[in-house]
């Protein structure tokens, strides 16, 4: 299916991990293509030498890249913006002040990054409950940060959503139940916004949903699988890797537990 869009290319499908250390932070992020080039989230610091590894892989490099929409300013979603020199940014304002406002709270945010980013002047600041941005309509999804936004792209006769952190994964977009959200009510309001624009969703921390409408029913279901590999690095004696599928939690939960009990089997 990926191959055959012309405008959407998913460099990163999402993953939502977290360890008894944090947040593995693994977000989707998707190459825009058009007669200007851009990226709908940047990833987190540690995506950084793969990201640059796969635009390579597509013939092209950072500074190719001629605008970055960021869904908003946590580090998962934005921490790689300084690698896109010749980009513009927009970000929604309420975002902006979010920020400034939290940036002690909200451990999550990358309150430097956006402040270089501020002195650049390639940012642009986009407002209200909707628009169009780089030839593409937003909207407003706030609840999981104040300045969330998703992105509408036209494809092969369907809605695509970039939905960022307005539904993180499919559990989300299923139940409307939401973890991890500075405004219950707020996030719960944008998954129905997102659902009721939507033919296919890009989740910021899953594989692709698709929606089917039918009356006042709406089904859904998963349509790509989220594969990875775990790798002990550096002088452990035993370089044991893991390929994993997110197309069956039960099982994929097997498979991690099995990978981390046969480390430390004697």
């Amino acid at each position: 299916m990926k191959s055959d869009m012309k405008s959407i290319d998913i460099l990163f499908d999402g993953f939502p991990g977290k360890t008894s250390r944090g947040f593995l932070g693994w977000s989707s992020c998707i190459l825009l293509r058009g007669e200007r080039m851009g990226l709908f989230d940047t990833g987190s610091f540690a995506d950084r030498p793969e990201l640059v590894e796969r635009l390579h892989a597509r013939g092209l490099t950072p500074a190719d890249i001629d605008y970055v929409i960021l869904s908003h300013m946590h580090f998962d979603h934005a921490a790689n913006v300084s690698l896109f020199t010749n980009a513009t940014f927009y970000l929604h304002e309420e975002e902006a002040k979010h920020v400034n406002l939290s940036r002690l709270d909200d451990y999550a945010l990358c309150a430097e990054i956006y402040d270089s980013l501020e002195r650049t002047n390639k940012l642009q600041l986009l407002q209200g409950a909707e628009g169009m941005v780089e030839g593409h309509p937003w909207i407003h999804t706030p609840g999981h940060t104040p300045g969330c936004i998703s992105v509408i792209v036209h494809e092969s006769g369907a809605n695509w959503v970039l939905a960022g952190d307005a539904v993180k994964n499919i559990y989300e977009a299923q139940t409307g139940e939401v973890w991890m959200t500075l405004n219950d009510a707020a996030s719960k309001s944008s998954i129905q916004q997102v659902l009721s624009k939507a033919d296919f969703i890009i989740p910021g921390h899953d594989r692709v949903i698709q929606i089917e409408h039918s009356g006042a029913q709406t089904a859904m279901k998963a349509v790509t699988d989220v594969e990875f590999q775990i790798q002990v690095s550096g002088n452990y004696p035993y370089p044991i890797h893991l390929k994993g599928s997110g197309s069956t939690e039960s099982h994929f939960e097997e498979e991690v537990r099995g990978f981390f009990m046969g480390l430390f089997k004697d």
